[in-house]
């Protein structure tokens, strides 16, 4: 009796070409993933339970802006989400509503523990205080669940790459 070892896959061939395989499915799903990530804003997908602080509202009025949406005033941080050369930016802001903060003593231009509305080169103007060590809660915004025709798209090209022709690895006599 004879047992035969086959194959009909090659890990070290999807190794060499893995790289390649993710950056071209994630260039696909970019379009997408900027569509999600505003959404994610706008319709504060993961953030419902955490509203804007009672001073965010005030200051958000000074500056004449009435709404109550998280990360939602200006605009700046949803105009700054777009592809890039390497995948996908976004405003430094926005990233650290992701994370969360916590502020430090004397972190203005001044050195004091507070911040300016509407904005610190206004002629009239007002000091939000804010002591070091408090904290900012995170707006957990970045995150990207891709769609099953993206996973598609990956597995597809992923098999391609891992099928080989049947070959025979060993035979033994028993």
């Amino acid at each position: 009796m004879e047992l035969k070892t086959s194959v009909n896959f090659d890990f070290k061939k999807v190794r060499h070409k893995l790289n390649r395989i993710l950056s071209e499915t994630a260039k696909g799903n970019l379009d997408d993933a900027v569509k999600q990530l505003k959404s994610n804003i706008t319709k504060q997908t993961y953030f419902k339970d955490k509203p804007i602080h009672p001073m965010t509202k005030s200051v958000r009025l000074v500056r004449g802006i009435t709404s109550t949406n998280p990360l939602v005033s200006t605009g700046k941080l949803l105009k700054s989400i777009k592809k890039s050369g390497k995948g996908i930016s976004i405003n430094k802001y926005g990233e650290k509503q992701h994370e969360g903060f916590t502020f430090r003593s004397g972190w203005n231009k001044e050195g004091k523990d507070g911040f300016y509305a509407p904005r610190s080169k206004a002629k009239a103007k007002i000091l939000y205080q804010v002591k070091g060590g408090t904290e900012v809660v995170p707006r957990p915004w970045i995150r990207y669940v891709p769609k099953k025709a993206a996973l598609k798209t990956f597995f597809k090209a992923f098999m391609k790459e891992l099928r080989i022709p049947m070959r025979t690895i060993t035979v033994k006599e028993i």
